[in-house]
């Protein structure tokens, strides 16, 4: 399913995707924090995407919002949709696993690998959402109530 074109203010798109980023990092060092967030801006607002972008990360954190009583897992699911397309090129067939280990890099850095849990539940949905799916169950909205 292909998002509709439509006029954005990216702007407003920017600066809402920029405290969804500050929220979700608030315990990481400020350099790290801003490293990071520069490093995402630039892949999400590189030339050659036209859908894989900060208007989709849009969508998908007002769809997150708007399960947030159902969910438990915010932060995985917050960091899953920051990394899940953050590597990306339509004729390539490992976009996932670059996404993953660009996660990885960050985690290190950041000190969030010490959250074992947190980083193997963010792998987990990165690499669910290549399938669209989980092996656990084909529901699609499993991977928002994990």
């Amino acid at each position: 399913m292909h998002e509709q074109k439509m006029a954005v203010d990216d702007n407003e798109v920017n600066a809402y995707i920029y405290q969804k980023w500050l929220d979700l990092n608030a315990d990481v060092e400020t350099n790290i924090k801003e490293k990071w967030w520069n490093t995402v801006k630039s892949h999400y607002s590189s030339e050659n995407r036209k859908y894989h972008t900060f208007v989709h990360l849009k969508r998908m954190f007002n769809h997150l919002d708007s399960l947030i009583n159902e969910i438990e897992n915010k932060d995985a699911i917050s960091y899953a949709i920051f990394f899940h397309d953050v590597v990306y090129d339509a004729r390539s067939q490992d976009n996932e696993e670059e996404s993953v280990k660009l996660f990885n890099k960050f985690c290190t850095e950041s000190g969030i690998l010490k959250n074992e849990e947190l980083v193997s539940k963010v792998e987990e949905l990165i690499m669910a959402l290549k399938a669209h799916c989980t092996e656990k169950t084909q529901n699609r909205r499993f991977i928002w109530q994990r």
